[in-house]
């Protein structure tokens, strides 16, 4: 079942990723092993994970940078959340 979906903000690059409730951690960057893969020098090889949780009938996402370039968020750099 669909419970979200992770936006590009540039579609061109990126489709957008449908999070579906069957997944537990997506992780995101260049390496082909990622759930989402990245064509963008900028991105790490593994770059950020997202996790996520169920609490009650709520999901909860976490995202935890795994790059040195930094991870950011609406344009707000994250290290764990």
């Amino acid at each position: 079942m669909l419970i979200g979906r992770l936006v590009s903000i540039n579609a061109e690059k990126v489709k957008n990723f449908d999070l579906l409730d069957n997944m537990q951690n997506i992780t995101i960057g260049r390496n082909s092993s990622c759930t989402l893969q990245l064509s963008d020098n900028r991105c790490s090889s593994v770059h950020c994970k997202v996790i996520l949780n169920k609490v009650g009938n709520e999901w909860e996402l976490e995202v935890e940078d795994l790059s040195t370039n930094g991870t950011f968020l609406n344009n707000t750099k994250v290290l764990y959340i």
